[in-house]
């Protein structure tokens, strides 16, 4: 079966009035991405109505592409007629003079040009194409133009056995800079384009596997590409694409805690704001209503703000967990501190005390209004961290509690288990009422005992995992993977309950000697962010955290040691909850956290987080290099048997964290954190520029192709 390589790559044109780059404050580039058009780039065969030397013209809004013949060359020409007007052209060393471009894809509609009095020289019905293919454009080589949007892609196809080390580019009217992504700047007076940084992957049985690949520029400003190893006798693709990434925020502090997707690829964010500015739309409360707010906000799959709302009382909300249900309604859960929450169709109508309280609500589908909104919390301390959504719009939440009489019905187990707090899992029906509610927890009888759940997911069949942290003394099942205490001041535990709450099926111990899930406060944010769970068609569990211990229980590891103080890890177990299938650490030499993990439909975990180290490992990058601050955000990507197919830094010269992650079924991902950054990598961005205050959250949507 004769497969292909395929090797992706993207430039970006700056369109009217906006500049495409911006620069750092120091004066050098930064990476940021204006807003573009989306207007689609048509390609049209030269009937006449160009000059002869052009063969084919691609058009978009506010710049050409012209295709010369027997030049093998594309040239960029503004539309304008400004007199600083940059032209700059692209060539391809040493490629076959005798190729032919010819279009492919046809677009509905055709171009006519009636040009000076002679009709016999007018054209009509002039074809538009989706794409333009050059066969044999070097030996064994096609390529294909193409565009995103506003931006132009073009592909190199490489037959098996051939070479892509043939593939060498030559830029003519521009300088050529890094952009610090691994991309390339296009600069004369000013930075009027950006060749998007490449990317690869591999599909080996049916599986997605990352390549390494980047551009090296020599002094004649010719680019040729260096790919890592990789199967010549499978096809290799190179290209996922940043869909867009922005800031949100006023003022004031405001950071994204959790992300999740609908099946449309809609982004939903929550978290918490000071802000007095922060951006609403549409929202059900327009308003800041204490010190802190909730906030939950809705982007399209491109970035656009759909709708943004507030919601709180006036003492202080932190949004930590969000969901969706099959008609898009929005589910979040979090913690409070206000006596007046805004409850509706409560399960709890009144605040209970000890501080802090829990909450769960449900809005409706356009965000508009509440369904239900209930405290949830005892006279103790009580946090809700985690939510999961099921099939028929049941909630099911878990967190910590120190109350002796936190709501319960229809326990496992009624009793606290004693110390600071034990775990707890609740569910409330579609309409909000408690439908049962357990403690999950032991005690070590040292008085320091601490369980608390962190993360919370659903099978196929509605059985409920939780994972969490914990000092001792839980209740693990006989025949689980780890039934004893690791040591050190925290282990990890992975819980499955039946879907009706009634049933212990396994818990297990995850640790080794050292603290496995600290709690290190980053930026303004503590431990309690993030969903450490997800589950995958199977009913295999996966957690990511980070841990201390140089024994955590590795196996079949991408990185069998620790590498740094601290270092995240990435483990799964099997169905069972007996065994692990795979578990390694991830880090450099510094310290990671990993704070969320999501599952695609085939299998492969991806998990953010933070990272202090200039030596991660990364893999096919969107950017190479620590951006600067105490932290970047980190994202990375592991194959079904746990070896690490993508990883990037992602920050800029401040503070960056990433706290929650989401995929869809549509190989979309997405992220949400925190920066301080004033250059943190933008695109397609609603918010391009920090807003000012002691954080702005981020959102980020990477789409692989």
């Amino acid at each position: 079966m004769k497969t292909s390589f395929f090797m992706l790559l993207a430039i970006i044109v700056a369109g009217a009035p906006s500049t495409l780059v911006s620069a750092a404050d120091e004066g050098r580039p930064a990476g940021k991405v204006s807003r573009l058009a989306s207007d689609q780039v048509r390609f049209e065969p030269n009937r006449g109505q160009a000059p002869s030397a052009m063969s084919f013209i691609g058009r978009a809004r506010d710049y050409a592409v012209i295709f010369e013949k027997r030049n093998t060359r594309l040239m960029f020409r503004p539309m304008s007629e400004a007199t600083h007007a940059t032209v700059i052209a692209l060539g391809f060393i040493g490629s076959n003079p005798e190729v032919e471009p010819v279009g492919a894809d046809p677009l509905r509609g055709t171009t006519n040009y009636f040009l000076g009095k002679d009709p016999a020289a007018w054209q009509r019905g002039v074809p538009n194409y989706g794409r333009v293919i050059e066969h044999g454009l070097y030996e064994g080589v096609d390529a294909v133009f193409h565009s995103d949007g506003h931006n132009i892609e073009y592909d190199f196809i490489v037959s098996p056995g051939s070479d892509p080390g043939v593939v060498k580019l030559k830029i003519e009217g521009a300088e050529i800079a890094p952009d610090g992504t691994g991309g390339l700047l296009l600069c004369s007076h000013e930075c009027v384009a950006r060749m998007a940084r490449p990317f690869a992957y591999q599909f080996i049985a049916s599986e997605k596997r990352m390549v390494p690949v980047r551009y090296l520029v020599d002094a004649g400003a010719v680019i040729a590409f260096e790919l890592g190893e990789y199967d010549h006798s499978q096809s290799l693709v190179i290209d996922p694409t940043l869909v867009f990434s922005t800031y949100l925020g006023g003022s004031g502090e405001d950071v994204g805690n959790s992300v999740t997707l609908d099946s449309s690829g809609n982004v939903y964010i929550t978290g918490r704001t000071t802000s007095n500015d922060f951006p609403v739309v549409d929202g059900w409360q327009d308003y800041r209503a204490g010190a802190r707010d909730a906030f939950v906000t809705k982007y399209s799959p491109t970035g656009e703000m759909l709708y943004s709302t507030y919601f709180g009382g006036s003492g202080a909300e932190n949004a930590l967990g969000i969901g969706l249900d099959a008609s898009g309604a929005i589910y979040v859960t979090g913690v409070t501190s206000s006596v007046d929450l805004p409850v509706k169709n409560a399960a709890q109508s009144t605040y209970g005390g000890g501080g802090q309280d829990g909450f769960v609500f449900k809005l409706t589908p356009a965000g508009d209004d509440l369904v239900y909104s209930t405290y949830l919390g005892g006279t103790g301390f009580d946090q809700s961290r985690t939510i999961a959504v099921d099939a028929d719009g049941d909630a099911y939440v878990a967190g910590n509690t120190g109350s002796l009489d936190f709501p319960l019905s229809n326990a496992l187990q009624p009793n606290f288990g004693g110390g600071i707090s034990d775990a707890f899992v609740t569910k409330l029906d579609s309409n909000g009422a408690l439908v049962f509610s357990t403690y999950l927890g032991g005690t070590t009888n040292q008085g320091d005992d601490f369980d608390s759940g962190r993360g919370i997911a659903l099978d196929a069949s509605g059985n409920i995992f939780v994972a969490g942290e914990t000092r001792g003394g839980f209740p693990v099942t006989s025949g689980a993977f780890q039934t004893t205490y690791g040591g050190g001041l925290n282990d990890l535990f992975v819980a499955k309950l039946s879907s009706d709450g009634a049933r212990l099926i396994y818990a297990t111990y995850v640790g080794g000697s050292g603290s496995d899930q600290s709690q290190l406060v980053i930026g303004t944010s503590s431990g309690i962010h993030g969903k450490i769970i997800a589950v995958d068609r199977d009913g295999s569990a996966y957690i990511t955290g980070d841990t201390e211990s140089s024994d955590f229980p590795v196996r079949n590891a991408y990185q069998p040691f620790k590498a740094g103080n601290v270092d995240a890890f990435v483990l799964k177990l099997n169905a069972a909850g007996s065994d692990v299938v795979y578990s390694t650490y991830f880090g450099g030499s510094g310290f990671e956290t990993a704070r969320g993990i999501a599952i695609t439909p085939g299998g492969r975990a991806w998990i953010v987080g933070s990272t202090a180290s200039s030596d991660l490992p990364v893999r096919s990058p969107f950017q190479f290099t620590f951006g600067g601050g105490a932290f970047d955000a980190f994202i990375a990507e592991f194959s079904r048997q746990g070896q690490l197919r993508f990883a990037s830094y992602w920050g800029g010269g401040g503070l960056d964290a990433g706290w929650s992650i989401a995929t869809d079924r549509l190989d979309g991902v997405t992220a949400t954190g925190e920066t301080t950054s004033l250059n943190f990598p933008t695109q397609n961005a609603t918010q391009p520029s920090y807003s000012g205050g002691t954080t702005d959250a981020f959102v980020l949507r990477l789409q692989l192709e």
